[in-house]
């Protein structure tokens, strides 16, 4: 009796281990098991971060708003009373880039030349609106000026005579300019001036230094007489 109970207590110090302890295989299989989910995690495809830049940008014209003004656009009262000036002007772009409203911001000192100013600037400009940071329209402000000035056709009712030596080595001169009828354009004499300062008439002698000639080739003088009749009447209608 004694004998069967030590074999049994020594049964019980080294007996089986506990219920929880896994084998060598299955120890194996969950480890591989976690390394699987761990690089199927890996492969996961992460889109990067979208970087937004500032942009901030000021509305453009998209063609020169000096240009959408003319002589033509003159008020009929400015030009009448002789009123000239400049104007300055802020406008007001809204986010699909048109003009929404215009201020003065320092007159011509005629209130007909400062409204018509923004009347016609409002009605004809067009711009890329501004953006904020993030890109997109949004509405803005734009800063221009315009000069008045009034300019009007100097080319008037007249009439001139040009004539001149050419001579057998092809060079034009003794220019004698007479006019007939009325009074030349300033732009005209100016030009007279110059060239006769070169000792020749004015646009009107060819290539210099090839001459006229005779039936049989041979170099010969000629004098030149050329008349500019100008006349400014009414359209027929």
């Amino acid at each position: 009796m004694t004998r069967f109970f030590t074999i049994a207590l020594i049964a019980g110090t080294f007996g089986a281990p506990p219920a929880l302890a896994q084998s060598a295989d299955e120890a194996a299989e969950t480890v591989a098991n976690a390394a699987a989910v761990e690089a199927a995690r890996d492969s996961m495809s992460v889109p990067p971060a979208v970087a937004v830049v500032p942009s901030n940008r000021d509305p453009r014209p998209t063609s020169s708003l000096r240009r959408l003004i003319t002589v033509a656009d003159y008020p009929i009262d400015a030009w009448q009373n002789d009123l000239e000036g400049s104007v300055n002007y802020q406008l007001h772009i809204d986010s699909e880039g048109r003009v929404s409203r215009c201020l003065i911001t320092r007159s011509s000192g005629s209130s007909s030349l400062d409204q018509a100013t923004c009347e016609l600037i409002t009605q004809r400009a067009r711009f890329e609106p501004g953006l904020n940071e993030l890109g997109e329209p949004v509405e803005s402000k734009y800063r221009d000026d315009y000069k008045w000035r009034k300019r009007v056709s100097d080319l008037p009712d007249f009439s001139v005579r040009f004539s001149y030596l050419h001579t057998v080595e092809g060079i034009s001169t003794q220019c004698e300019i007479e006019v007939l009828r009325g009074e030349m354009p300033d732009a005209l004499k100016r030009q007279i001036e110059r060239d006769k300062e070169r000792g020749r008439c004015p646009a009107l002698n060819g290539r210099q230094g090839v001459p006229y000639r005779d039936e049989n080739g041979v170099p010969i003088e000629r004098q030149v007489s050329i008349v500019i009749d100008t006349t400014v009447t009414d359209p027929e209608e």
